[in-house]
């Protein structure tokens, strides 16, 4: 996310001597993470973190803890969760490209091949045959009332979007998404987790099946769903989620961060995150970009629109 956020406000600004002074203390960062054994599984080669609901911030301890648990500690059930991975995978080429862009060609090409070593692990590890499974155990635990294997989590459109899913598992992703669509009572399937965890296993009463993280619906994954659909071959797609979305903001002329699957938007109430208001924008901002660069098809790939796809 740092590599990201820098990355992006470079790309805005312009500024190639602030950006200059940002590159080694991102590559120190990026191996930290790779090295520290609270972040890195060496003997699989990936980011490894607490068993929580995709990329949040709390982890299940089997009822070994009051409320949500925020900390590392002897009773963490340990695992693999695809998005970080990929996440990691889009910021070892984000270095690669800002090195070569600053004339240093072999720290571009260290970075470069760390990615590639990363996709190919993460692919061989995470990948089901149909779309990247939630969570690959390292700690061996079981969850009792769910399907594991079959939970589809929301970072699956964020891995195509940040490149590291091939064009056909792109492909096999989407068309799980509207498999789920056709076969949901949901409003949308826009599924933050497909089917949810057992009600309050995550420590809050308020993390029902449906609610927030736990199978919430959010626009957040729709808008990252529209956006890979439009890159994929899924234009039609890609255009009708953008269509459902307009309807249903102009409906109260409100956007919310997610909804419950009968369509009835997030609430103070029913929200477990005291920083997260129930009409933040993480899922506008999705939308939005698969607009502008999915529909509308342009992207900056430099800085200040001087290299655009």
């Amino acid at each position: 996310m740092a590599v990201e956020g820098i990355y992006t406000a470079w790309q805005a600004r312009g500024d190639d001597e602030w950006m200059a002074e940002q590159l080694p203390l991102l590559d120190r960062a990026l191996r930290y993470a790779m090295s520290d054994p609270l972040r890195w599984s060496p003997r699989h080669g990936l980011v490894k973190r607490a068993y929580t609901l995709d990329t949040w911030d709390f982890a299940y301890t089997a009822g070994k803890h009051d409320w949500l648990q925020f900390q590392i500690n002897e009773d963490t059930f340990w695992g693999i969760m695809h998005g970080d991975n990929s996440g990691y995978f889009e910021a070892f080429r984000i270095m690669s490209s800002l090195y070569k862009r600053f004339g240093d060609s072999f720290q571009s090409r260290r970075w470069k091949d760390r990615a590639t070593g990363l996709r190919e692990r993460m692919n061989r590890r995470c990948w089901n045959g149909t779309f990247y499974t939630h969570f690959v155990k390292l700690t061996p635990v079981e969850i009792p009332g769910v399907d594991e294997a079959s939970q589809l989590s929301l970072s699956n459109p964020m891995d195509i979007n940040r490149g590291i899913a091939t064009h056909e598992m792109a492909s096999s992703i989407i068309k799980e998404y509207q498999r789920r669509w056709v076969g949901t009572q949901a409003f949308a399937e826009w599924f933050s987790m497909d089917p949810p965890f057992p009600d309050g296993i995550f420590g809050d009463e308020k993390l029902v099946g449906g609610a927030y993280a736990n199978g919430g619906i959010m626009p957040l994954v729709g808008g990252e769903l529209a956006k890979a659909a439009f890159d994929h071959g899924f234009e039609e797609y890609g255009v009708d989620i953008l269509t459902r979305y307009h309807k249903l903001i102009a409906e109260k002329g409100e956007s919310y961060l997610w909804y419950f699957p009968d369509g009835t938007p997030a609430s103070v109430e029913t929200s477990t995150s005291p920083e997260a208001q129930p009409t933040d924008g993480w899922g506008s901002s999705a939308m939005l970009w698969a607009l502008t660069g999915g529909l509308a098809g342009i992207e900056d790939l430099g800085k200040e629109f001087d290299t655009v796809k």
